[in-house]
């Protein structure tokens, strides 16, 4: 590597290890005494963290709680989890949801229906619009049949399935009846133009078992217990797809836009500075100085944003991060680009706790980058085509080498303290059917047996899809490693244009 590489490189470095991590968390998980005894989360996440590190250690009551203590403080804790999530008053909406589904044949039937519910409508809507359409009614001769065409429209339209399957039956219309069409319509439109048996397009929309789904769907929505269950999930917040939630995720992508806008700047000050410090010292990339087209350009140092990754990388993990918000990359003496930096933008320090994982598994996809010289990216700012060295190197880093190429970057903010349990981790222990199980029989009998919550914490730390609560500190805490403040960063480099 040339001196003068070298010394960019240490620049870099050195500015990025001197970015406080304000949200760094301890390497132990700690819980304090008051958390212990009022918040069955923090002691979960406790015993969680403690079997996954070293196994048996005193709880800070003095309790032992390896094996089996540990598992029987869990399991109190788990109990005591289940009976606040049930309570009337501040319990939480989507367990007591999970619950009655979990005990009412009627609300899992309603639950079961609603999940395809979307796909039948867009199935019974197409074999309606196949007879029914507005345009076709226009060019319908008939008028008994134009009126009949334009209720089931509406009925479909107004999502009345029971209406729509009555509509054909009651409807007179005789066999040979087809629906009329112009001359002119005849000569241009050959779909149109072909011959449509209302009774044969009626025994298709009747025959639908979409239709009939829907129709089943509507009935059960005047069981008391399904309004009860929708009731519960409607006071959760704003529906998925509602308008209020629309606006909600437009406000958080304006704060995530905004930290990407101000990262970018950032880097692109750096750029600036790297690329001076390069011509300065009569690199062989000052401006002026290369041959070829992509030389011409102020410095090899460049920030590309919205990098995609593109589909020659041969590993392909599911739910893989594929498009990185900024970065900073350095033209080599071959003409290719390599990665310096990579920051991802959040608007809040808890969106890293769920987004490392993914942001790991898109390191991933560089693993086997070498089947090739180089891949081609497509950025905002156009194509770059990418050192597959540089990319291997990338998914082989050990954590300090992540920690030096690897930033979220988030608005200034209060450290925040770990959430003892994940939202996800939380559901998940929740949903567990032994939990559902405990869980019902409560709502029968306060004093209900506990012990089937032993079953949770077997499978927790045996069952490979419990994985992520296993980890969920461990997890936490390199999310909270990688975070720096904007504010933080804007500084840093801005010490760096006074020397």
């Amino acid at each position: 590597m040339p001196e003068i590489m070298k010394t960019e490189v240490s620049i870099l470095k050195r500015l990025v290890r001197s970015l406080p991590r304000p949200q760094r968390l301890p390497d132990r998980l700690q819980v304090p005494s008051d958390e212990w005894a009022n918040n069955p989360s923090a002691v979960l996440a406790y015993t969680i963290e403690q079997a996954r590190v070293d196994g048996p250690a005193e709880s800070p009551t003095g309790e032992e709680t390896g094996s089996p203590g540990l598992k029987e403080v869990f399991v109190r804790a788990l109990a005591g989890l289940v009976r606040d999530a049930l309570r009337e008053e501040g319990g939480d909406p989507a367990f007591r949801a999970m619950v009655l589904r979990h005990q009412d044949p009627a609300v899992r039937e309603f639950a079961s229906l609603s999940a395809s519910a979307e796909a039948d409508r867009r199935a019974v809507r197409n074999v309606v619009n196949k007879f029914a359409h507005p345009a076709k009614q226009q060019r319908c001769a008939n008028v008994q049949l134009r009126e009949t065409m334009a209720k089931l429209h509406g009925a479909a339209t107004n999502q009345d399935w029971g209406l729509l399957a009555e509509t054909p039956a009651r409807a007179r219309m005789p066999s040979a009846q087809t629906v009329a069409i112009s001359e002119t319509q005849a000569l241009t439109d050959t779909d149109t133009a072909t011959e449509t048996t209302v009774q044969d397009w009626a025994a298709e929309l009747l025959a639908l078992d979409a239709l009939q789904r829907l129709q089943r769907l509507q009935a059960l929505e005047t069981h008391a217990s399904v309004r009860r269950y929708r009731d519960l999930w409607e006071s959760q917040g704003p529906r998925s797809g509602s308008k209020e939630a629309i606006a909600e995720g437009a406000v958080s992508r304006q704060r995530g836009a905004a930290v990407e806008a101000d990262a970018a700047r950032a880097l692109r000050a750096l750029a600036e500075i790297l690329n001076r410090h390069i011509a300065g010292n009569g690199d062989a990339f000052a401006p002026g100085s290369g041959t070829g087209a992509r030389r011409t350009e102020a410095g090899p140092y460049r920030v590309y944003t919205s990098l995609r990754a593109p589909s020659t990388l041969p590993n392909r993990p599911d739910r893989a991060k594929t498009e990185w918000d900024v970065a900073l990359l350095r033209r080599n003496s071959d003409d290719l680009w390599e990665v310096c930096l990579l920051i991802e933008a959040k608007s809040s320090v808890d969106a890293t706790d769920t987004d490392l994982p993914r942001l790991l598994r898109g390191l991933e996809l560089f693993a086997g980058a070498d089947t090739q010289p180089f891949h081609e990216f497509r950025a905002r700012e156009g194509f770059v085509q990418i050192c597959s060295a540089s990319l291997t190197a990338l998914a082989a880093a050990d954590s300090q080498e992540l920690f030096d190429k690897v930033l979220y970057c988030c608005p200034e903010a209060v450290p925040a303290p770990a959430r003892w349990l994940s939202a996800s981790s939380r559901m998940q222990l929740l949903s567990a059917t032994a939990t559902l199980d405990f869980a019902a029989a409560l709502t029968h009998d306060p004093h209900a047996d506990s012990s089937t919550l032993e079953q949770v914490w077997d499978d927790l730390h045996t069952s490979p899809r419990w994985a992520a609560v296993r980890d969920q500190y461990r997890v936490q805490r390199q999310a909270r490693d990688m975070i720096v403040h904007v504010e933080d960063l804007d500084a840093a480099v801005a010490g760096l244009r006074l020397l």
